[in-house]
């Protein structure tokens, strides 16, 4: 899941009844704040209580990664916001762009693009 803003949380929320793991990833700290922020803070925090879902804050979402012939999307690229930090992925049988720029949508046209080649 990319994104965690209330879409996103309540994605996972539903996600976790068919997924044994589910991961939220958000660029931002979250939980300051009130009105909206306060709602997305106690939502979040009912959402981590689930089992098997995984929560990871202050990362970019650097995008998609893809298998060998382009035709699945297999997981995110990561970095943590930490001075230095390395890239990482974490893989994935389904990712699902709930950030609000939509980060991923670029990297998945240009997978499509690759695979009709």
């Amino acid at each position: 899941m990319v994104g965690g803003s209330i879409a996103g949380l309540l994605a996972a929320r539903a996600l976790s009844e068919s997924f044994e793991r589910v991961t939220v990833v958000e660029r931002d700290v979250t939980g300051v704040g009130v009105s909206r922020p306060l709602l997305e803070d106690t939502i979040r925090t009912r959402v981590s209580r689930i089992p098997g879902v995984t929560l990871i804050d202050r990362c970019a979402v650097l995008g998609l990664t893809a298998s060998a012939d382009g035709r699945r999307i297999t997981g995110v690229r990561l970095r943590e916001h930490d001075e230095g930090s390395a890239e990482s992925v974490v893989r994935a049988d389904l990712v699902v762009d709930a950030y609000a720029e939509g980060l991923a949508a670029p990297d998945l046209a240009e997978i499509v693009r690759r695979r009709n080649r």
